[in-house]
């Protein structure tokens, strides 16, 4: 076996990409959902400090724990709860199912979003 013979794996994965349209779809999605992982972690330092330094010096670590534990906590029943819906909605295949599945995401905002809006303000800055 040559050099000339062996095709590089960059080079294959342009020729199915030529090929199949589906292929660029897909690797286009891959892209974005990276970059998505990635901007979704440019907050994390910020509202980390931000909910300790909102704690006195006794609660902080107790606040981080409760935190740190919602987060990892939420971060694992939202998936399962989304995929539920999709499953119960009618399938992967199914509209009624994706739209399950994206209806109890935004309940999940919404909720969010009005316990922030009904949470006390503690030192409210003018």
């Amino acid at each position: 076996m040559t050099a000339e013979t062996v095709e590089s794996v960059p080079a294959q994965w342009w020729r199915q990409l030529r090929r199949d349209p589906k292929a660029l779809a897909a690797l286009v999605m891959l892209a974005l959902l990276a970059a998505l992982q990635i901007i979704s972690f440019a907050d994390v330092a910020a509202l980390s400090s931000g909910a300790a330094m909102s704690l006195t010096p006794q609660q902080r670590g107790a606040g981080l724990a409760v935190y740190g534990f919602a987060g990892f906590t939420s971060g694992f029943i939202g998936p399962v709860a989304v995929g539920l819906a999709i499953d119960f909605g009618g399938g992967a295949a199914s509209a009624a199912g994706w739209s399950a599945g994206f209806l109890l995401m935004a309940l999940g905002s919404s909720v969010t979003a009005l316990a922030m809006l009904a949470t006390p303000r503690v030192g409210k800055r003018p």
